[in-house]
């Protein structure tokens, strides 16, 4: 029997229900707009000949400083990857890096198991450490007989975290590879407090260690004023099989009209201009690479966003890019200038004599 009408159920409405984030993520896609490249700079080139030269002139080790997001480590990456095209001869080299996460330093046992691993050898559970340093020893040697050659490069990231042990150890390393018809370079890349260990091995009269590891010092730094010319048409470089690079497949209508990231490297140096006089900076600001690359990224994304002509990007732009890119949080930093900074490639025996006590 039929519902009589003042009692016929009513239409209920539910209202529409939220996007899923699979719906979300549909409705807005979005491709980084920077290929994930590496992009060559002066002051990498500058750092690979460095290094060159030292493996060049059988220097024991050497030191490179840098400040944080100045892109050091790609940098560092970019060049030992040029090095056997430098030096024309064959190259065995083991990257290894220092854990920054954990408050506690290695142990001893902690280190060579550590260098095993990162050097490709995972038999590091035996519970003699003499027998640990023969297997770190053999595999290193493995390394340089596999490349051909009896050079051996040991980089050494986050090296700002390690202790007298740690030093210890790698020269012992060093001595055992020696023994064995090697040459090994052990090159250390860490933050600026890096440099603060030579001085400290001085007072502590652990010269041999300060004469084997820092004979060189380098600092890494950042884009300078100069250099956006030359870093900037990196971006325009291919990076794909097609011979496209993102920002031209990103902007194809920009990229036909002659839209090229090269041209911004003006609007950089006037951006540059306008912080260095407004926070009165003597010597010159540099901008970190990492910050650069956000900077040009939240352009780009911005112009795709808004459907501005990339073309038609201005300083201004430019300026308001590097302040979303967060560069203007740690401003002061980067322009106050560490102590040696500007002597680039100084050597040991500046800081190799303690100062005589009254």
């Amino acid at each position: 029997m039929p519902f009589p009408p003042e009692m016929q159920p009513k239409e209920i409405s539910f209202p529409p229900l939220p996007l899923t984030i699979r719906e979300i993520a549909e409705n807005d896609k979005r491709r980084a707009i920077l290929a994930p490249v590496a992009v060559c700079t002066p002051e990498i080139m500058r750092l690979a000949k460095a290094i060159r030269d030292w493996i060049a002139t059988d220097l024991p080790g050497a030191a490179v400083y840098g400040k944080m997001r100045n892109g050091k480590t790609w940098g560092v990456e970019y060049a030992v990857a040029m090095l056997p095209h430098l030096l024309d001869m064959p190259l065995g080299i083991v990257r290894w890096e220092m854990d920054t996460e954990h408050e506690r330093t290695p142990s001893r046992r902690e280190f060579i198991q550590d260098r095993l691993v990162q050097a490709g050898c995972y038999a590091i559970s035996h519970r003699d450490i003499a027998q640990l340093k023969r297997r770190l020893y053999d595999h290193l040697e493995g390394i340089a007989m596999k490349a051909g050659t009896h050079r051996l490069l040991l980089v050494m990231d986050e090296a700002q975290v390690l202790n007298l042990t740690h030093y210890l150890v790698l020269k012992g390393i060093c001595i055992q590879l020696v023994k064995r018809k090697l040459m090994p370079f052990v090159l250390l890349v860490g933050h600026p407090e890096l440099s603060d260990v030579s001085t400290g091995f001085v007072e502590t009269s652990a010269v041999h260690l300060l004469a084997r590891f820092f004979c060189r010092e380098h600092w890494f730094r950042g884009v300078a004023k100069e250099d956006f010319s030359t870093v900037l048409p990196g971006f325009d470089e291919p990076d794909q099989d097609d011979g496209t690079c993102s920002v031209q497949r990103e902007f194809p209508t920009a990229w036909n009209a002659g839209f090229r990231v090269a041209g911004l490297a003006s609007s950089y140096i006037k951006a540059i201009e306008a912080i260095e006089s407004k926070q009165q900076v003597k010597g010159g600001l540099r901008l970190p690479m990492e910050y650069m690359r956000i900077s040009l990224a939240v352009l780009l994304q911005q112009c795709q966003e808004s459907g501005k002509d990339p073309g038609k990007l201005e300083a201004s732009d430019v300026l308001e890019a590097i302040h979303s890119s967060g560069f203007f949080k740690v401003l002061m930093y980067y322009t106050k200038a560490e102590e040696h900074e500007s002597d680039l490639d100084k050597n040991w025996f500046k800081h190799s004599t303690p100062k005589r006590k009254s």
